[in-house]
Formats: structure tokens, sequence, C-alpha cells
């Protein structure tokens, strides 16, 4: 380790288990890559120019829309690097259900062609929790015995611990491709060399070595040039990952599975392209201008966002104070400009596209409630990219708790989320969307409906949180609980449609799946009872 590396790492070692945080310490994180190939001083030319959504990836950016452990369950996670010649950084975060309060993050490190798992469960003090056995290098190292337990510094304070812990047992999940780690052997003295980085992750006998100085050196200090971040062994991003997910019931012995929605930066010619890269230090540094790398309007400057907002995007009441300290863990995150330099403007524009990605102007789906087969259906109604737009201030009465940014750009009815159409409930501490004038249609599965009008056939009641789940009837096929509703229906079973208003019409950023869960009251001695059915929302995008 060279001395001025040396000396970074004491430093920043130094502020994360002190927690001195030092406003301006830390360099920006997002580089634009030059080069027509990846080398020790070049990380490889930023050729994308945009994104595309894949429903089951591969991708750049990937989004498990739920997760839970209420009532004994848990949640399954699978990342699979499918390229065959380049590691990857992942950084990988977990969101409350509630508003999108980050719990937990950290880096996970694929070898080439590698595959990570990891579960969640609850804690004995009732947080969520990450535990796994896979030898694949995570950053921080997790512990094989006893699991990570979720945070809850970002909740807010005055809750009871139960209600805190709680929030912690559902949310929602990002992971994102910050720097490929090339097994080329062009490193070193003679350029002959793998990278440590390279060396470090690969798995030798099926266990990667994961060697803590090298890592540290990697993940906790700043790589502010392109030279240094590719000496270290990175480059550019390209992708290449992909997700599944399943939440297992193991007392109710029922599993729901699902694919990580993908999102692939992509060149001018829509083949998959090299991103920026975007590894910033695990550590708890404070970020200077974090509007630069983020749209999260909680973390920006004063006076960058808004507590209200027009459809249009015009913002006023401007914010006095930052609502959220941003810290280099909390980034990249799914705004962080990714083939666009780093910039307030940039932040939001990235936000936008990916918000107008997954917007559709109408959710419509199957459910049942049928008694003789204890049918129960839960709808997820999660909207991971509103985060982006508007926050959930603890630190203000609920009149003033919205603070809101401006994404995607200003313009004609341009913003999915604002002033108008959301609102609080106070006593969740809960950013909700309105459906006042939205249809909602409902029918039996023969195409009946009570009245030729088609007038509304479910009870209306604002979606609260980010992850939310909407019951069918009077029990919850998730237990959930921390942005859940009870829907009435007009039918023991059959379909419903969502159509959003026609203020909005790009629709809203929804995705999710029907979960319907029955019994087989006739089951024998030994055979299974209990089935678990996952119907993806129709929609249109």
């Amino acid at each position: 380790m060279n001395k001025n590396r040396c000396h970074h790492l004491v430093l920043h070692t130094a502020m994360l288990l002190g927690g001195v945080f030092l406003a301006g310490s830390n360099h920006a994180a997002v580089l634009q890559g030059t080069g027509t190939a990846p080398s020790k001083t070049q990380l490889g030319a930023t050729d994308a120019v945009g994104y595309k959504m894949s429903e089951s990836g591969p991708g750049h950016a990937l989004i498990v829309p739920y997760y839970t452990v209420q009532n004994g369950q848990a949640t399954v996670l699978h990342l699979v690097n499918a390229d065959a010649n380049n590691g990857k950084a992942v950084k990988l975060r977990f969101r409350g259900a509630g508003n999108g309060d980050n719990l937990l993050s950290l880096y996970v490190l694929l070898a080439p062609r590698d595959v990570w798992t990891a579960t969640l469960t609850m804690a004995a003090d009732g947080r969520a929790q990450l535990s796994t056995a896979d030898p694949s290098c995570t950053y921080p190292k997790l512990n094989s015995v006893s699991g990570q337990p979720f945070g809850t510094t970002r909740l807010k304070a005055t809750w009871t611990a139960p209600v805190q812990v709680n929030a912690t047992r559902e949310g929602y999940v990002e992971a994102i491709v910050a720097a490929d780690i090339p097994s080329a052997a062009v490193y070193g003295a003679a350029s002959n060399a793998r990278s440590a980085l390279h060396t470090t992750i690969k798995h030798v006998d099926g266990v990667a070595p994961c060697a803590t100085a090298v890592l540290d050196e990697m993940f906790l200090i700043d790589q502010d040039t392109e030279a240094l971040a590719a000496d270290w062994g990175f480059a550019t991003p390209t992708g290449n990952i992909s997700g599944s997910w399943y939440v297992l019931d193991v007392r109710g012995t029922t599993t729901f599975s699902g694919a990580a929605t993908a999102f692939r930066a992509v060149n001018a010619q829509g083949n998959t392209a090299r991103g920026n890269y975007v590894v910033f230090p695990q550590n708890g540094v404070g970020v200077a201008q974090p509007e630069r790398f983020t749209a999260d309007p909680l973390m920006a400057s004063a006076g960058v966002a808004g507590r209200i907002k027009d459809a249009d995007g015009n913002l006023s009441n401007p914010t006095s104070t930052i609502a959220v300290r941003a810290l280099s863990h909390d980034l990249p995150d799914l705004s962080t400009p990714y083939y666009l330099p780093a910039s307030a403007a940039n932040a939001r524009t990235t936000a936008g596209e990916l918000t107008k990605l997954l917007a559709t102007p109408e959710v419509r789906n199957q459910y049942a409630t049928e008694a003789s087969i204890s049918a129960q259906t839960d709808w997820l109604m999660s909207m991971p990219l509103r985060r982006y737009s508007v926050g959930y201030d603890y630190n203000q009465t609920a009149a003033l708790a919205r603070v809101f940014s401006v994404v995607p750009a200003a313009g004609s009815n341009s913003q999915f989320f604002d002033s108008d159409n959301t609102m609080v409930d106070g006593n969740r501490d809960q950013v909700c969307q309105l459906y006042s004038s939205n249809q909602h249609f409902g029918f039996s599965r023969d195409g009946e409906s009570p009245d030729t009008a088609l007038t509304t056939l479910v009870t209306i009641v604002p979606v609260c949180g980010v992850a939310h789940v909407m019951s069918f009837g009077s029990q919850s096929v998730f237990s959930a609980n921390v942005a859940q509703r009870q829907t009435a229906v007009a039918y023991v079973n059959g379909w419903a449609s969502f159509r959003y208003s026609s203020q909005r019409p790009s629709g809203l950023p929804v995705l999710g799946a029907a979960f319907i869960k029955v019994t087989n009251p006739s089951a024998s001695a030994g055979v299974a009872a209990n089935y678990g059915i996952t119907w993806p929302h129709g929609s249109e995008r």
C-alpha cells in the first residue's frame, strides 16, 4: 500500500469509527470512464445514453419490490453475475416499506459467473436481519453465524421501540452495479498481473479469499480520479446481473417468488453499454452537495427541495435545512447519474427516466376470497422510485412533512408525485397516494358488475407507503402491517382494475403482483394442503 493510500485509509477509518462527519471531505465518486478498453490507467469509455427496462434482467440495476420477515416468514435473495470476464461491485440497499428509509447497505462483490444468496429473517430483538453462508465477498463482511440487523437511525426518533423494529420488517431492495472488476492481467509494475481486488474476490476451492486489508483499501477511501480507480482494478460497469427472490412462509408452508426488475444502460444503438463508475466509500463520512449524486429530497441541501410542488414541477416553500444528512454509504442510489456528469439536474433527470420506465396508466389483476378454500389475496403496489420525488421529514409536523424534488424535469403535467395527488397519514407518518379522481372497476369471474355505469366497486382508500400491500378481505397473505390496507370487494372471487387519473396520462410507477394463498380442506395426511400463486399485475408500459 503506498503512502497516500495508507494516509487516506487511516483518516477515513478514524472518521468511521469515531463518528466524525466532515462536510466537504468526500470527493466526487461519479467518474465518466475513458479509453477503448479498461486498463490500469483508464476505466473504459462510458458510452451509455439511456436506460431500458427488463422484467427479469439482466441489467445494471435491479429492484426487488418487496421483502418481509413478518410472522416467521423469510425472504431469500439471489444475485447472478452472468459475465464470464468481469467481477461486479454491487451496491445492495434495503429500504423500509413505509417511506423508503435506508435500513441497511453493503457491497456484494461477485466474481465472474458468481451467484450470491442471502436470507432475511427476524432477529431476536424483532428487527429484520440479513444472513448468508455464501462464500462470496461482501463489504462490510457479514457474519456467517449471526445475522446483520437492520438499522433504525433513519426512522422517526419519537416512535416507540416496537414501532421502529416493526418498520424494518417489510420493505424493498435496490441493487446497483457500481463498477466492474476485470479479470485481465494488465496490472502491477510489469502490467502482467491480475489486480489484488480481482484476486481476493475470485473463489479458490469454492471460497473467495476476501482479504480484509484489500477490501478496506478499496471500499473505505475515495477513488477520486480515473487513474486511481483503474489502478486499483476497477472499470466502468457493464451490467449483466440478474436477481430473483422468494418469500417463504415456514408456518404456512407456502412460497411466493419473482424476478427482480432490471434497468439496463444502453448506447445510442440500444445495446448494453458502459455506465459511469459510481463506487462511493462504505463509511459514515458526510457528503457535500449531495444533490449532485441523488435526487432524494430529504438529503438535498437547504433550498434545493420544497414542501409544496404543483403538477408542473413548480416548487414553493423551500426547505431551510437538510432533513437527512447524506453519508457516503447512502450512495450510489437509483438516481445517481449513471451516464451523465454528476449534477443536481442530472440526478433528477436520472430519477425521472427510471420513473417513466415503470409508469403505467392501469394496474389490473385477479383476487380470490373463497371461504371454502380459505383463500386470501394480497396485491403488492410497490413504488420504489417514489422516494426520489417525495420523502417524509420526521422532524416536521404532518402538515409540513412532505418534501419534494422536481422529478422529472418541470413541464406540462410532468410530475408523478406532487402536493395535489399525495397526502400524509399522520397516524403512520407516511406519504400516501391519492386515487380520488381515478376509476376503480371490479368484476366477478362471470363479468358481472353491480351496475352498468361501472361505478366504484372497490372501497377507495389512499395507498400509503412505498411498498404498499392491499389485502382483499380481512386477512393479509404476508401478515403485512407496515404499509397495508384492507379492501372490501363486491364479489368473492373476481378481478379488479385501477385506472389512474386522466390528469396523469403516464400513470404511476407501480411494480407488483397478486399473491393468492389457498388451502385444500380435503388434503390427506402427508399431502401438502397450502398453495401459493403469484400473478404479476397486468399493466401497460
